[in-house]
């Protein structure tokens, strides 16, 4: 459209031109501006209709950029509509075996009986065929696959580990929740059984100790000598970590200190907040191997299972140390705790 309006400018300036040339040589009369033939310079003719020209192309430009902001917005094709097509009921064709004319039942009354428009008899309609039926049924997404069962530490299983196994399961969760861990030597443990650092420093941050107790609650004789090594040590917290309970002394000894009681369940609902592989991790340290059979607290030994031969524990089952007569170490059985 712009270069329309800009040739028909040209075209007017060049009429313009024309116009004033032929005017000019009709009249032959000197006016303001002629030289002395009588008539107008061509140069001032040219200057003329240049002038005109690009007047004109001024205008035509001004009215092209008026019509193209004021120009509206194209209307959209319309968009083609699929055409709408009426479902029609399925049919099937049955033969009347009284007249042998053909009949349109519809697909709803597949299975049941017709009568003949012709002869009036009654006429099964037979069934739709599988592959109609099926067509018919939706198809739904298969079931997602069942999500992986990690196993669980439970209750039952912690009464099941023996001492040093429930002292690596405990070990192994501190590890995991971000401490660094040192287990205590075997032997006497001075109190304690896990000594925790943080990340990047040498001393001693936290200590822990560890009870395997099933037969009866941990009373606040334990929790107190924990207190005093916390002291004596000048470690500034400490944890106390059973399998079993509390007594309601020894939570009141604990309380307001920086001394946290752990039992069974509580460790139980803070190993089930850590990651799926951590917990499938501390479940296979606590089910690996034999994790029933007591160990040798002095040489660190599986014991072994006898029975006492004479006097007052003649007949009672007890846990010896497969090392006697070196280690005469002895530890009743949990019949015999209960």
């Amino acid at each position: 459209m712009t270069g329309i309006f800009i040739l028909l400018g040209v075209v007017l300036g060049l009429k313009l031109v024309v116009d004033e040339l032929t005017r000019d040589r009709r009249r032959g009369r000197r006016k303001p501006g002629y030289r002395g033939s009588g008539r107008r310079s061509g140069a001032d003719i040219v200057a003329d209709g240049i002038a005109a020209a690009v007047h004109a192309l001024v205008v035509a430009f001004a009215r092209a950029r008026h019509a193209q902001h004021n120009r509206p917005p194209p209307i959209p094709p319309p968009v083609p509509q699929p055409p709408k097509v009426e479902s029609q009921p399925a049919e099937i064709e049955v033969t009347c075996p009284t007249c042998k004319s053909v009949l349109a039942a519809p697909s709803d009354m597949a299975g049941q009986d017709a009568r003949c428009e012709s002869c009036r008899a009654i006429v099964r309609v037979p069934p739709l065929p599988a592959a109609t039926v099926l067509a018919s049924v939706p198809i739904r997404p298969p079931p997602p696959p069942p999500r992986e069962v990690v196993p669980q530490i439970t209750s039952d299983l912690l009464r099941e580990l023996e001492w040093k196994r429930f002292e690596q399961v405990t070990e192994a969760y501190f590890e995991r929740a971000g401490w660094r861990t040192e287990p205590a030597r075997i032997g006497a443990d001075g109190g304690v059984d896990i000594h925790l650092f943080r990340p990047g420093e040498r001393s001693i941050a936290a200590v822990v100790q560890c009870k395997a107790w099933t037969s009866s609650k941990v009373g606040v004789k334990p929790v107190r000598e924990l207190f005093g090594v916390m002291a004596a040590e000048s470690v500034s917290e400490g944890f106390f970590v059973t399998s079993g309970e509390y007594t309601e002394e020894a939570r009141s000894f604990a309380r307001g200190k920086a001394l946290t009681l752990i039992d069974g369940s509580a460790l139980i609902e803070r190993i089930k907040v850590l990651p799926r592989e951590v917990q499938r991790h501390i479940y296979e340290i606590a089910t690996a191997g034999d994790y029933k059979t007591p160990t040798c607290p002095r040489c660190g030994r599986k014991m072994v299972r006898r029975i006492g031969a004479k006097g007052r524990g003649a007949g009672v089952p007890f846990w010896g140390c497969p090392g006697y007569p070196r280690c005469k170490m002895i530890l009743k059985t949990r019949s015999e705790e209960e």
